[in-house]
């Protein structure tokens, strides 16, 4: 079934792209889990956005899931 997922917070103020605060935050290891595998997945195509605002580093991931 097509489908278009979206996540938000997916940047966690840049600690997704840093493994030690991976390793000590749940929420980086959970975004950077998610990127990991939609990376390798088949049937879908995905992007990260990074935004940069009155709250620091933050962003989005949309995917396009085909049939």
């Amino acid at each position: 079934m097509p489908g278009l997922p979206a996540n938000d917070n997916v940047i966690r103020f840049g600690g997704v792209l840093d493994p030690d605060v991976a390793r000590a935050d749940p929420g980086a290891r959970g975004s950077r889990d998610l990127l990991e595998f939609l990376s390798s997945a088949e049937g879908i195509d995905s992007t990260a956005v990074q935004t940069v605002g009155e709250k620091g580093w933050d962003g989005f991931l949309m995917a396009i899931v085909g049939e």
